[in-house]
């Protein structure tokens, strides 16, 4: 099997320290922007699923229900949650770096959006925005629409969820204590997050201990070291950037294509400047043989005219 990624922060000399944490109990509310009852307005404000309903013929006709804020908690498969646009470019970036820290590691499995039994007793099933697997032992069929942890004889690394108006609430405290319950280590939340005259993403980090979920101090300049996938996060604004412990930010495809785009425009302007230059030394060396034949020529003239005179 291939080397396990160490379990405790305490493994690593550069990640913070967990001293100064503090036990979460602030229960938070949703920002002012979400209704107190969402669904008065909008019925599918949280999402929808599709259900079979028989009609008076006898025929099946499928039709869309509305979820409710527990489905948002506990989806089924194929349930639509309603995200955002800033939601889908984040877990797209995220869904990115996991790709590129974990190639070659068929023995870690990163679910995105996906339904996962846990298979702890009175623990409903969940949907992260991102799930970190270790221990895999058999390709994973993607197709399969729940992943059963105790049955994939699997161990959860790290659970990530980026809130939105819909899921917030349950984000920041629900999923805090039935995290901890189902025995996921690290509980890391982007929250997004708003006030009048801005729009800001902060991170929340938990690690599990005997006691509950402690939550992880943050480190003003590097972030958050969440020890199991190895990994610096760091809001910046309304985006998150990830770090490796030597300080290399992994890029999304985006900033490569834009970083390949500006090497080859500069390997292109220096083609041509090194084009026009080889032309100009090529000019100048015609220049300068056309001179010297010229000259020898004119030598050539001089000679004969000297010639005759004798």
């Amino acid at each position: 099997m291939e080397d396990s990624i160490p379990e405790e922060a305490a493994a690593d000399p550069n990640a913070p320290s967990g001293e100064d944490a503090t036990m979460s109990t602030t229960i938070l509310e949703p920002p002012a922007s979400v209704p107190v009852n969402p669904t008065a307005t909008d019925p599918y404000f949280y999402g929808w699923r599709t259900v079979t309903r028989w009609q008076a013929n006898g025929t099946p006709k499928g039709e869309r229900a509305p979820l409710t804020e527990w489905d948002v908690l506990h989806p089924k498969e194929e349930d639509f949650i309603v995200n955002n646009h800033a939601h889908g470019l984040i877990c797209l970036y995220l869904q990115q770096v996991f790709e590129e820290l974990f190639a070659g590691r068929h023995d870690i499995l990163v679910l995105h959006d996906h339904r996962v039994d846990w298979e702890v007793r009175g623990i409903t099933p969940h949907g992260p925005d991102f799930t970190v697997i270790e221990g895999l032992r058999e390709p994973w069929k993607p197709r399969t629409g729940t992943f059963k942890i105790k049955q994939t004889k699997t161990q959860p690394l790290l659970v990530i969820e980026v809130t939105s108006p819909a899921t917030r609430k349950g984000d920041l405290n629900e999923k805090v204590t039935e995290y901890f319950q189902a025995g996921i280590p690290f509980y890391l939340i982007l929250d997004q997050q708003e006030s009048e005259d801005r729009e800001f993403l902060t991170l929340i980090a938990y690690r599990a201990t005997p006691e509950g979920y402690v939550q992880i101090p943050e480190d003003s300049e590097k972030g958050i070291w969440i020890p199991t996938v190895r990994l610096w996060f760091k809001a910046d604004g309304l985006w998150i950037t990830c770090h490796t412990i030597e300080g290399k930010r992994i890029l999304g495809r985006a900033e490569l294509a834009a970083n390949y785009e500006a090497t080859e425009t500069a390997a292109l302007l220096e083609r041509k400047r090194a084009d026009v230059e080889s032309r100009r030394a090529e000019q100048e060396r015609q220049r300068a043989e056309e001179f010297a034949r010229e000259n020898e020529l004119l030598r050539q003239k001089l000679r004969e005219a000297e010639d005759r005179k004798k």
